[in-house]
């Protein structure tokens, strides 16, 4: 990679960067990526919104440029209180994820803030996966119907969804480079700068915000969602074709431990994406 960025070379921002290889520090993560941003040609991946609406259409906005078909970022909707206070406490990467993904659709501004705390977790299991990253395993093909799942989420405009996914893959205690940076693709358009950071780590020599959306294809298996009082907990692989009692039955052995003790009142189901089970309590 030959380009330059605001006078340094590709070369001189990594060796920089990684002075601190074990601790993920956003203010500088997210100062300099904006740089690299706006000298390299990817001014659009600068996050400008400052209301609730104006971030989720970014996220779509960064989802379909990578599939070829860039749409534009609108920065309308509601106004985020204290967002300079916010973005200096958590950075952007983790107001754009507690709005888009932790606050439902139709909730006020106000209600994104408990998703902060979320988004803190996640933004440092990301970080810790990426520098204990494994050799190659024989699991990839389950990351694939994970990143179908994820596109078709996406597709679907359905933030929270794809987040969740992306969320519960997180938890992972350890990834396969391979796998890694299939994630770092996919959750990209939520948390950019970190996406790119952990990037760089792995000493790729371009830029993951210059990257196309990984080709998913249909898979024999697929990612179903496990929802236990309309919150999703878990999931399972199986069929996108299988019939609703076999789903019921995959879900009950995915939840598992999570409704131990509890009555299973009611069972709703969409056909090949999610189950729901509504129980006593949880």
């Amino acid at each position: 990679m030959s380009e330059r960025y605001n006078g340094k070379s590709w070369e001189d921002w990594k060796a920089e960067w990684l002075i601190e290889p074990d601790r993920y520090n956003f203010r500088t993560s997210e100062r300099k990526w904006d740089s690299v941003w706006q000298h390299g040609g990817y001014a659009s991946v600068v996050s400008t919104a400052r209301s609730v609406r104006g971030l989720r259409s970014e996220v779509i906005s960064l989802f379909a440029a990578a599939k070829g078909c860039p749409l534009p970022i609108a920065g309308s909707g509601e106004d985020i209180p204290d967002y300079d206070v916010i973005v200096d406490a958590y950075g952007k990467d983790m107001l754009r994820w507690a709005v888009t993904v932790e606050t439902p659709e139709g909730k006020s501004a106000d209600d994104y803030e408990n998703g902060l705390t979320a988004a803190y977790r996640l933004v440092n299991k990301i970080f810790r996966l990426g520098n204990s990253v494994k050799a190659e395993t024989d699991r990839f093909e389950e990351a694939e119907e994970r990143a179908f799942a994820v596109t078709e989420a996406l597709q679907r405009g359905s933030l929270h969804g794809a987040g969740a996914l992306l969320s519960e893959w997180s938890s992972r205690k350890f990834m396969a480079k391979s796998e890694y940076k299939l994630f770092l693709r996919l959750i990209f358009p939520f948390l950019p700068h970190l996406a790119e950071e952990m990037w760089a780590r792995l000493h790729e020599d371009s830029l993951l915000a210059g990257s196309p959306w990984p080709v998913v294809k249909p898979v024999s298996k697929k990612i179903w969602t496990v929802e236990i009082n309309g919150r999703r907990r878990t999931s399972f692989r199986a069929a996108a074709d299988i019939d609703e009692n076999t789903a019921r039955c995959l879900a009950l052995e995915a939840a598992g431990r999570l409704i131990s003790g509890k009555k299973t009142i009611k069972t709703f189901w969409v056909p090949g994406r999610l189950v729901n089970l509504v129980t006593d309590g949880i």
